[in-house]
């Protein structure tokens, strides 16, 4: 049975869909910044609360490392921010929800770019609590010790998610396109994205979605990081993941516990013949 979050968000789809014409309107001609409007006006500020921030520009760590240029940055209104008159901000890390990378056609080229924005976010240095701390220096197994660190990073740091008005229609492509962003980074040096959480959340595309393994979306193999499916109902995956973070971002670190994540996984399950292996290594 579908869900009062599957309905709205269902058909909230079809409503944007109808507006922008996805795959028409949006990939002839359409600046980076009216696809981004569009999509702050329209998707988000019709479900994020008010005590969250919608901006754009880069976020910041303790040490002054800045990420790549954000499309759009979700924000803690309690914590403080640098303003410019631009409108490109900057943002400390440890009051950004989440960080969006909208593209009005998303292909290989501009998913590689958007992934690399993501991983940009993502290794900024992030002051864990005090609490978490403890754990981990009580912890002797320095793999053990990441393995903590990069489990709070991943359901507590900044999600990041990238959004395709047009794009991937073939689940298969899109997989591939990922898989080889992956190979660069992982010959760069970097950790395996298992134990390291450097994919975003979500990558949603014209009909194809990628869903990356977490507390939320949960895969049942150890190995398993990553599915590739084609779906046409894809929006509710982002919406419902972005309202967990929210949830737990907010002051009382709210579980929303009526989000259909067994449908979720239900609908992929559902799409399995479509779908492609999931992404793993060994």
């Amino acid at each position: 049975m579908r869900t009062l979050y599957s309905q709205w968000f269902d058909n909230l789809q079809e409503v944007l869909e109808k507006e922008s014409n996805f795959a028409e309107t949006l990939k002839h001609g359409t600046t980076k910044g009216s696809a981004r409007e569009f999509f702050i006006k329209r998707f988000l500020e019709s479900f994020i609360p008010d005590f969250i921030h919608i901006g754009t520009g880069q976020v910041v760590d303790i040490t002054g490392t800045r990420s790549k240029q954000i499309d759009i940055i979700l924000f803690d209104k309690s914590m403080p921010y640098l303003k410019f008159p631009s409108g490109e901000n900057l943002y400390p890390v440890e009051g950004v929800i989440a960080s969006i990378e909208v593209k009005s056609t998303l292909d290989k080229k501009e998913l590689h770019k958007a992934l690399d924005n993501c991983e940009s976010v993502i290794r900024l240095g992030y002051r864990i609590p005090e609490d978490i701390n403890q754990i981990i220096d009580k912890e002797s197994d320095p793999n053990k010790k990441a393995k903590i660190e990069n489990t709070f990073l991943s359901n507590y740091g900044p999600s990041t998610y990238i959004f395709g008005f047009s794009g991937y229609k073939s689940s298969k492509g899109l997989r591939s396109s990922v898989t080889s962003w992956l190979d660069k980074y992982m010959k760069k040096g970097n950790p395996c994205p298992i134990e390291y959480p450097a994919l975003p959340k979500i990558i949603l595309a014209e009909g194809t979605l990628g869903i990356i393994k977490d507390e939320f979306n949960k895969f049942k193999s150890h190995n398993e990081i990553a599915t590739f499916i084609k779906i046409k109902k894809n929006l509710i995956f982002l919406g419902c993941h972005l309202l967990d973070r929210v949830g737990k971002f907010s002051k009382n670190r709210i579980i929303i516990d009526s989000l259909p994540q067994d449908e979720l996984m239900n609908r992929i399950d559902q799409n399995s013949l479509s779908s492609n292996p999931l992404l793993q290594f060994t």
